[in-house]
């Protein structure tokens, strides 16, 4: 009986149930190989409506007015949390409980998650276990303006994807 040499990484799944998530706070695409292997495709694209509004544009209520315990004066109390961060915020837990689902329904088997380092924290955060689990690497770029032949490239000098097939 011969032992065979166990490899320092798991043996790769097939690539047809690979999904490249690439995002940022107001842009996601989710990826995958094309049939062909010769491309990426994109299979969802998420934009978040609230990404490009002014900040007065996010805020409905008015600023709360505190008095000034010397006099009579009156000054605005100013928010805690960032409008634009609190909108990237739900956006990347939205991204998250889509993914969840998406994991639950048995969709793909790996993920490999293209996102602003701001923002990589927040989506592996909200994952649940058995997405969290088949993140197979965790790229921190910001590659939501890329093509998606770029993305294919970066992902081969990563050593996360093959090359491609060449033309028939």
């Amino acid at each position: 009986m011969t032992l065979k040499a166990q490899s320092a990484h798991p043996p790769r799944r097939s690539l047809d149930r690979l999904w490249i998530v690439v995002a940022d706070g107001g842009v996601a695409r989710i990826l995958a190989i094309s049939d062909e292997r010769d491309h990426l495709r994109v299979l969802r694209e998420h934009h978040s409506p609230d990404a490009h509004l002014k900040t007065h544009e996010l805020v409905d209520a008015p600023v709360g007015r505190s008095f000034e315990s010397a006099s009579s004066t009156r000054h605005g109390i100013a928010s805690r949390l960032d409008p634009h961060a609190e909108q990237k915020h739900h956006f990347i837990a939205g991204l998250a409980e889509a993914l969840n689902q998406d994991s639950d329904a048995d969709l793909f088997d790996q993920l490999v998650l293209i996102v602003t380092p701001a923002q990589s924290h927040l989506l592996l955060a909200g994952l649940n276990p058995r997405a969290a689990a088949k993140v197979l690497d965790s790229i921190h770029k910001d590659l939501t303006k890329e093509l998606p032949q770029a993305i294919w490239e970066r992902l081969i000098a990563a050593k996360l994807m093959p090359p491609r097939r060449p033309a028939a």
